[in-house]
């Protein structure tokens, strides 16, 4: 009677503690679903197909261009934090990691420039550029969010 108890317990508590793994659903984290998309300013929606397969386009080649960097960078972070938390963290070694996550954040920096140039050169009206912000929205893309 007693074990029967101790293995019923010992079930709900792991049931309780799973509930919250589950509470998100499927779908969630990196996939396909509402990603990155250009219309800040309605001025996608008023493009023509072509200039909106254009943008599509040249946003995939800059994920493309960009993916080992960002993959990179996510590798670097991990080995950064295990430098932090080590029992004695050293310093040179966290600072140089770091000058290497810099130099990767610069690479994508760099091409989301020259995305931005040429998303200009497409349609100069487009609402994107430095001060624009990136957003979810109702174009579909591939990006961190809610998969389908």
């Amino acid at each position: 009677m007693n074990s029967i108890k101790r293995i019923t317990g010992i079930t709900l508590l792991i049931f309780v503690l799973a509930i919250p793994a589950f509470a998100w659903g499927p779908g969630f984290g990196m996939g396909f679903g509402p990603g990155p998309y250009y219309d800040y300013d309605n001025n996608f929606s008023r493009l023509t197909e072509e200039e909106q397969d254009k943008l599509d386009d040249l946003y995939s080649a800059f994920e493309d261009k960009t993916k080992d960097a960002r993959n990179e960078i996510i590798k670097k972070q991990i080995d950064l934090n295990a430098v932090i938390e080590d029992k004695e963290p050293d310093l040179k070694k966290a600072k140089a990691i770091q000058k290497e996550i810099n130099d990767l954040q610069a690479i994508i920096s760099d091409a989301h420039l020259e995305f931005i140039i040429e998303a200009k050169k497409i349609n100069p009206d487009i609402g994107i550029g430095k001060g624009a912000r990136m957003d979810r929205g109702t174009r579909g893309g591939r990006g961190m969010g809610r998969g389908r």
